[in-house]
């Protein structure tokens, strides 16, 4: 009886929507639907117009879909199949969009806000330390695993890339010119969607970045943290010759070294607190903390600017600015 109610109450609720969006279409019960169905695209607008709730849109277009599939031959006799794809594409595109919302809205509860992370990884390690110089390069561009292999150059001419150097042509490098660092990205996931992102850091993070280079002489921003602890740094600075590329992680990727330094810092998967349990926590924590940080301080923030946002920082590096 129980799912005999449910049932009922479900066909109920769906005739009542029904009839709710065809006004939307300047129709009413005793009107033939076929000329509503034609004018889709009017429909559609007015119903976007109408609702901002991704849910409740998404129930709108789906009791259309239900009405044309539940009944083939107004469409076999009306010949309705074009309005029937744009309202499947119209719903799928809401679908996905409610979607992304209950993730970000689950995400709010569940991961360590940024600056959590952020505080805990500088409580943590001490000034000289590649930890620190990652987590504030993070906190200004956020990213997916870009920066295991990031070339320090002083002159983009020495890098040829506008000729076609194989050696750099796919790199990631760092510019440091007139006591400012610049990080320039080529490689990444969605290169071909967004193109090569040049941003700037701020003085503060430009000015630690030159001081650990001067320290601790080499050719890549970032190395095994095992060599970085090993080196003899004085020798390296008297031979005149910065440590290069063959103490890179592997293929240049820093998820290790990224999930070592939150384990380190009591940052722990499975737990939205600081100093939880055993963590295998990297990139993707990182990511998700920073971005959920973001719409808890930007409550106000409306559902088409948190998708933009939410498809832009899992997508590609986005600028401080956003933040």
């Amino acid at each position: 009886r129980d799912e005999e109610s449910l049932t009922k109450k479900r066909k109920t609720s769906r005739t009542g929507r029904f009839w709710t969006a065809i006004t939307h279409a300047g129709c009413d019960k005793n009107t033939n639907l076929i000329p509503c169905f034609r004018n889709i695209e009017s429909w559609i607008d007015n119903l976007k117009k109408a609702y901002d709730k991704p849910n409740t849109l998404q129930g709108m277009f789906q009791v259309l879909l239900v009405v044309l599939s539940q009944y083939p031959a107004m469409m076999l006799t009306y010949d309705l199949f074009e309005q029937h794809k744009k309202i499947e594409k119209e719903y799928n595109y809401i679908k996905g969009k409610a979607q992304t919302q209950a993730l970000t809205a689950k995400m709010l509860d569940t991961v360590t806000p940024f600056s959590d992370i952020k505080k805990a990884v500088l409580r943590k390690f001490s000034d000289d330390t590649q930890q620190r110089l990652f987590i504030k390069l993070y906190d200004e561009i956020p990213s997916r695993d870009d920066f295991g292999d990031v070339f320090i150059v002083y002159d983009e001419k020495d890098l040829d890339i506008t000729k076609g150097s194989d050696q750099y042509q796919d790199q990631n490098y760092l510019l440091i010119k007139n006591g400012v660092a610049e990080m320039v990205v080529q490689v990444y996931k969605t290169y071909k969607l967004y193109g090569l992102i040049r941003q700037k850091l701020s003085k503060e993070l430009s000015k630690e970045i030159i001081k650990s280079i001067e320290d601790r002489p080499r050719q890549h921003l970032f190395i095994k943290d095992a060599s970085w602890k090993k080196i003899d740094w004085n020798a390296v600075k008297k031979s005149k010759a910065p440590v290069g590329h063959n103490e890179l992680y592997a293929n240049g990727a820093l998820t290790s070294f990224v999930s070592q330094m939150l384990k380190d810092a009591g940052i722990e998967k499975g737990t939205n607190e600081v100093g939880g349990k055993a963590n295998a926590g990297a990139i993707n924590l990182l990511r998700h903390s920073k971005i959920s940080e973001f719409f808890k301080t930007h409550p106000t923030t409306s559902p088409e600017e948190r998708e933009i946002i939410a498809k832009q920082f899992r997508h590609s590096p986005i600028t401080s600015e956003a933040y």
